[in-house]
């Protein structure tokens, strides 16, 4: 007979938290996943395709006056959506966690002022209304990024 399971049968993936395929495929590989095979790893769809799709915005550009302001342009998605979020982030690598506006930016273009000195990342996403049978979702595009010197 076989050891039981250490891990429970019903539990949270990381690709199911939002984290990178590459996460999951790494602790299976390198056995800090003990439960987990590469034989047996499956994976059920493509996490980068979702149901509903929001358009993304369209060539970002910047321009810098001084040296504390940023001021972001972009062509607006080619359906109709609720606005877009504005992110930034110091390094490419770190999560867009830092939104810079309280509200959503409605047209196209997004001046950032007290921007600061260094480089800094920027991401721009689309928000729509998304909806199907039912039940109606507040849904963001996949973000434009523009890194700004």
């Amino acid at each position: 007979s076989y050891p039981p399971d250490p891990v429970p049968y019903s539990r949270f993936d990381r690709l199911g938290l939002a984290e990178p395929m590459g996460t999951t495929l790494t602790e299976t590989l390198d056995g800090t996943r003990p439960s987990a095979s590469a034989r047996t790893h499956y994976i059920i769809g493509d996490p980068t395709i979702r149901m509903l799709q929001i358009a993304p915005p369209a060539n970002l550009t910047h321009t810098s006056s001084g040296s504390t302001n940023v001021t972001l342009s972009w062509s607006g998605a080619f359906e109709p959506i609720l606005g877009y979020w504005v992110f930034a982030s110091p390094k490419l690598d770190t999560p867009f966690t830092n939104r810079l506006s309280a509200n959503l930016v409605t047209g196209t273009s997004f001046n950032h002022a007290g921007a600061g000195a260094t480089g800094r990342y920027y991401q721009v996403r689309s928000v729509g209304l998304s909806a199907t049978t039912g039940i109606a979702v507040t849904n963001l595009s996949l973000g434009l990024i523009r890194y700004v010197p």
